[in-house]
């Protein structure tokens, strides 16, 4: 099994609006082929999120950001959201 952690960084001015998205970003990542689980938070006051998700194989893990969809990833950049490249590690 494979760990996919995901950070960015937004304007905390935006936690609410980010955070209300939250729900919609899991059911995202979810949905991806070999998704066991996803988790995600957000620290209001520095402006840093965090996405976890865990896959059954590492291809499953690697799948393109813009798998999530256009209006979702339009909903991010409207909240000035910017994703650092994913990180990947093997579960033992």
């Amino acid at each position: 099994m494979y760990l996919r952690v995901t950070r960015g960084r937004f304007d905390p001015a935006k936690s609410d609006e980010l955070y209300a998205l939250g729900p919609r970003v899991v059911a995202g990542v979810m949905a991806q082929p070999g998704c066991q689980d996803c988790r995600a938070g957000i620290d209001r006051q520095s402006g840093t999120s965090i996405v976890a998700s865990t896959f059954d194989t590492l291809d499953h893990a690697k799948f393109p950001r813009e798998n999530l969809g256009e209006e979702y990833l339009q909903a991010l950049a409207q909240l000035g959201w910017q994703g650092d490249a994913p990180e990947f590690y093997e579960l033992g």
